[in-house]
Parts: structure tokens; sequence; C-alpha cells
């Protein structure tokens, strides 16, 4: 197998001195699945908020195929959030619809909106 994601010497620090995560590295092979495991506070969230491109890492670097992430790098990854309020108000069709064009189903939510009888709303 050959290694897709790369976290290399990472590190997040927050103003006041408070250290998330210092000195965080490996890798990731094609079709592994990683889980990160430890208490509260120990730094997991944001070491994968880091990885995802969400949070921007005070040092150390997150590579995906050997390159540093760029904004190519959001249209190819799949991210599933750890607590969302948002589905709580929304409809199955303004879920779907705010969704679909994130993640380049475009073709897909079209049909999906045609079957549903929502194409003309």
């Amino acid at each position: 197998m050959s290694v897709i994601l790369q976290v290399r010497n990472l590190e997040k620090r927050y103003p006041g001195g408070v250290q998330a995560v210092a000195g965080v590295s490996f890798d990731v092979q094609r079709g592994q699945c990683l889980g990160l495991l430890g208490p509260n506070g120990a730094g997991k969230t944001t070491t994968v908020e880091m990885m995802e491109g969400i949070l921007r890492p005070s040092g150390g670097e997150v590579l995906y195929n050997g390159v540093s992430l760029d904004a190519g790098y959001r249209e190819v990854i799949g991210i599933q959030f750890q607590s969302t309020a948002l589905q709580d108000f929304l409809t199955v069709k303004e879920t779907s619809s705010s969704s679909a064009p994130c993640i380049r189903l475009r073709r897909r939510w079209m049909w999906l909106s045609s079957a549903a009888g929502w194409a003309s709303s």
C-alpha cells in the first residue's frame, strides 16, 4: 500500500500559551482506517481538524499524496463533523441542496430533486 496522508511534527498553540497538539507525526496508508484515542483535551479533534484543513497548524505539516494541503484538497476529501445542530432545523431537501454542490454531486442532486418533485421549487 502507498502512503496517502502524512502528518509531520504537527503542532497547535493557542493564545495564552495553551498547546493543544505537540509534535504529532504518523502516516496513513491508502485504504487504512485510522482512529485517534486519548482522554478529553488530548488534542484529537484539533489534530483531525488540522488534517481536514479546517484549522491551520502552528507548526508542522499535513501532506496529501505527498503534497501540502491546498484548496483542491477539500474537493477530494469528505468530512463528517463531530457535532452539528443544523440538521435539526433543515428539511431533507434543504440539507441535500446545501450539501450537493460542496461534494460535486450536481447531477445526482438534479436527478434526486426531479424524482422527489422538487425540481420546480
